[in-house]
């Protein structure tokens, strides 16, 4: 079960809800059958913490911490109402560390994925801080943030991602108002420590 603590996150699963039958704070039971096995492909990325921008895109482990364990993630977009179509073609491929995908427009939702039998773990939203060193993160800093942005921040409950749902551990936006585009750090964290950091792009919204 995922427990929503933000204003912008939305933990919607179901069985391929439409944009007239869900809202940002609706959450549907999971129905749709995952088309491959949660121990699919999954490459390791560099130990060290990088949060300069060069490794957009890359599931970084935490040194040290070792309090958690995710083999893998997909990254993907609905808008809210879920691309099963994306998501089956990414999950063919199987989870990554490597190469998600990672740039998307602000106020735009964010669907996470992951491979992984933990349970009872967070995750924090933050602006990327480029003179910031994360690698001695601690949640007690996550949650300042948290109260200083109004950035997204939930938990993952004791019944952990979702595995009828590709591993669904829920999804999220940046509004525009408020938050400029640029560098945001997805820290997945267990207990007080930080075990692992996501950076995705974040660009302007496109106008017609």
């Amino acid at each position: 079960m995922v427990f929503i603590t933000a204003t912008f996150l939305c933990s919607c699963g179901g069985n391929k809800p439409t944009a007239e039958n869900i809202t940002a704070t609706e959450a549907q039971p999971a129905q749709t059958e995952p088309s491959a096995s949660l121990s699919g492909s999954s490459e390791r990325s560099s130990s060290a913490v990088v949060n300069d921008g060069s490794k957009v895109g890359v599931l970084q482990e935490i040194p040290e911490q070792g309090v958690m364990k995710i083999n893998g993630m997909i990254v993907n977009t609905g808008s809210g109402i879920h691309d099963y179509e994306s998501i089956e073609t990414l999950y063919a491929k199987g989870y990554r560390t490597e190469g998600l995908n990672s740039e998307y427009e602000l106020n735009e939702w964010i669907e996470l994925y992951a491979d992984t039998d933990e349970k009872g773990f967070g995750v924090y939203v933050t602006k990327n801080d480029p003179e910031k060193d994360y690698s001695g993160i601690t949640v007690a800093e996550l949650e300042k943030n948290i109260g200083e942005t109004e950035l997204p921040h939930w938990e993952i409950g004791d019944e952990g991602a979702d595995k009828d749902n590709y591993g669904f551990i829920g999804s999220f936006y940046i509004h525009p108002e408020g938050n400029d585009p640029g560098l945001y750090n997805v820290f997945f964290t267990k207990g007080d420590k930080a075990a692992y950091m996501l950076q995705l792009m974040l660009i302007p919204e496109k106008t017609e």
